[in-house]
């Protein structure tokens, strides 16, 4: 399945968090759950700033929603009007 941003082909990071959106459309999370939980086995690989990097160009192109929490915590979820099946969809 390859996957694209509007400038390009998204990177590694961003397209396995799609892949995992696409299991698991209900997942909500901090850049640090992304990391544990969506990501465990690459997640030392990429490195915070790269998955990071790889969010906020996801919230970008409209595939990943962001909230600020009260504490101060952001929470990334799939945006539905954008889910990640549509990246796939324009290769």
């Amino acid at each position: 399945m390859r996957f694209q941003s509007h400038n390009g082909h998204l990177p590694s990071p961003a397209i396995e968090i799609l892949c995992y959106l696409q299991e698991h459309p209900e997942a909500k999370d901090t850049l640090e759950g992304i990391m544990v939980w969506w990501l465990p086995e690459r997640a030392m690989k990429y490195g915070l700033p790269q998955v990071r990097a790889s969010l906020a160009l996801l919230v970008g192109c409209g595939y990943l929603k962001k909230r600020t929490l009260a504490d101060g915590h952001v929470l990334y979820r799939l945006n539905e009007s954008r889910p990640p099946h549509e990246a796939a969809s324009r290769n």
